[in-house]
């Protein structure tokens, strides 16, 4: 109880309402919630635990004790709620103990002395708040205990190891028996991804660490959470515009704070556990493959474009990205024996990638034969719009292909500059014709407007969704009080870039339209089978087919329609 009262005033601190604290009332209602749930899991455990002990039971004797169990659940004396009076005694009782006894190591300086002193404070302590004109209860931490659990440096920890799955438990074994292999290609690419073994890029975490326990601000760590810089107080007589600015001022304050906490946990976070290969530029860069390859003479020319990549110079051939890596040689090498003097790394897209693939080059070139290099270093690839290629290919449309880099070319193609240039010339012709809207948006198309639609065009984004996403990427161009303007102008837009994309991907347009009328004639058909099935609601049968289908990897879909209502299952054929 005490973990569990501590854990739950901790949480409370950030969502409690009050900075630096929570309310009390909200407190102790939490705690008293906790432990509720806890005493009904270990209640559920032991009563299932002897409901159940009984391994060989025949089909009547499960039916009875399931029966039973239900019942069971669903009388009130037997499992009866708590009440909010039992959460608040409960959680005021355990509160009231936690504050009296919860202590904090607290160095200071004495003022007669000038000594550094330590002393023991209490970790906890109850006051009270005016909050809209109402004097509420609030619990608050010590500013020392705010400060470590913000700015604790992250220490050395044991590493997760690979270990292969072990299969003989006794469930894992009766689904073995019952399959009938018909998946097993599904489970052996998935076990590869699994069973790849990994390590942390130990020379990329401690420059990370570094600068993590600065508790200063360097690319994306966020510095230590300080103490909130409120705005200078107006006087009690001020205007009342001046008194609405200072409440401007103060909430932004108290909501920079906050967020820049958020995002030092996060940070945290990915140094502590670090456990997946997908995540962000400073994730990405603390992984390494634990089995390494001789890169050879295509294996260090990849290598260098992937420098050249995170760098940002990525849409030039590759053979110029190559030539880019060896041109910055000596920065490369530079950045890898002193990080913190030489920082060229940090001038790139993603830097803390450069500064491992830095670290990777300069111990390659510090062999004889660099093509020699046992690398572990994962390059990453991309697609480019990948439900696009999969209609491209499915259509064998030449130019959609083209845009989507699945034809060979010299340089990477950019889909979504290629659709922005086709809007922008439907926009010109407007304008010519005197359209007021096109005469607006004339000089303000750029990739980014275009981007999210053209990305989820494919997966069937709706027209509303579409307007949703221009309006965000245009919407500062208009005036606070102008919003049935940008919602008729942004409509505009929209059929320009959704005419776009069709005239781009005609043939995955006419693929989707063939899907979409196969999936009506489909629904539409009658199903022989519900004639003997009578039970459905209001005793009227359901007639309407469901659009099942295969997959080349042996999944079963069915997407039914009953009701109104539309879902999609997956299900497994085993």
């Amino acid at each position: 109880m005490t973990v569990i009262t501590i854990l739950e005033l901790l949480k409370l601190n950030s969502t409690g309402g009050i900075i630096d604290g929570m309310r009390i009332g909200r407190a102790v209602v939490s705690v008293g919630k906790a432990i509720e749930l806890e005493y009904r899991s270990q209640s559920l455990v032991q009563q299932e635990g002897k409901s159940f002990s009984k391994k060989k039971r025949n089909a009547n004797e499960w039916k009875k004790l399931i029966r039973q169990r239900d019942y069971l659940s669903r009388d009130p004396g037997a499992s009866r709620e708590w009440d909010a009076p039992i959460h608040v005694k409960v959680g005021g009782v355990l509160t009231s103990l936690l504050v009296h006894i919860a202590k904090i190591p607290v160095t200071g300086t004495d003022p007669t002395t000038g000594k550094t002193v330590k002393a023991l404070q209490p970790a906890f302590h109850h006051t009270y708040q005016f909050i809209m004109g109402q004097k509420l209860g609030v619990l608050k931490l010590h500013k020392s205990l705010i400060r470590q659990l913000g700015s604790r440096s992250v220490e050395n920890s044991v590493q997760p190891q690979l270990l292969p799955i072990t299969k003989d438990s006794s469930e894992t074994l009766a689904y073995l028996k019952a399959s009938s292999n018909r998946i097993s290609g599904v489970y052996d690419g998935l076990n590869v991804l699994g069973e790849t073994p990994w390590t942390i890029n130990r020379k990329v975490f401690e420059v990370i660490t570094h600068y993590w326990n600065t508790g200063k601000q360097f690319l994306d760590i966020p510095p230590v959470s300080e103490e909130i810089k409120y705005p200078e107080p107006v006087a009690f007589n001020a205007e009342p515009e001046a008194k609405k600015e200072y409440q401007k001022k103060l909430k932004q304050a108290v909501l920079e704070a906050s967020a820049m906490n958020s995002q030092r946990c996060d940070t945290n976070y990915k140094l502590e556990i670090a456990r997946g290969f997908l995540g962000n530029d400073l994730t990405r860069s603390l992984f390494l493959f634990w089995n390494g390859k001789e890169v050879g003479e295509k294996g260090l020319d990849w290598l260098k474009i992937h420098l050249s990549n995170v760098y940002g110079y990525d849409k030039v051939p590759l053979k110029d990205r190559i030539e880019f890596a060896n041109k910055n040689m000596e920065n490369i090498k530079a950045v890898a024996k002193d990080p913190y003097q030489n920082q060229w790394w940090i001038k790139g897209d993603k830097p803390w990638q450069i500064l491992g693939i830095c670290y990777e080059l300069a111990e390659a070139y510090t062999l004889e034969d660099p093509t020699k290099f046992v690398s572990h270093f994962p390059v990453h690839q991309d697609g480019t719009c990948n439900g696009l290629q999969h209609y491209a290919a499915l259509g064998g449309d030449v130019e959609g292909a083209r845009q989507v880099n699945l034809k060979p070319a010299d340089r990477p193609q950019d889909v979504y500059t290629y659709v922005a240039g086709l809007v922008i010339k439907r926009v010109k012709a407007d304008a010519e014709a005197g359209n007021e809207m096109a005469i607006f948006f004339e000089d303000k198309i750029t990739r980014k407007v275009v981007k999210q639609t053209v990305m989820t065009n494919v997966y069937g984004v709706t027209f509303v969704g579409a307007l949703a996403q221009i309006k965000k990427q245009v919407i500062h161009h208009f005036g606070k009080d102008e919003d049935e303007k940008a919602k008729k102008f942004t409509k505009y837009l929209t059929s320009l870039v959704f005419d776009s994309v069709r005239e781009l991907f005609e043939g995955a347009h006419l693929i989707q339209d063939w899907l979409a009328e196969a999936a009506k004639r489909i629904s539409k058909s009658v199903r022989l089978d519900t004639f003997s099935n009578q039970d459905n609601e209001a005793n009227k049968p359901n007639h309407s087919s469901s659009v099942i289908w295969t997959t080349p990897l042996v999944v079963v879909k069915l997407m039914q329609e009953d009701n109104k209502q539309h879902f999609l299952l997956t299900s497994s054929t085993l």
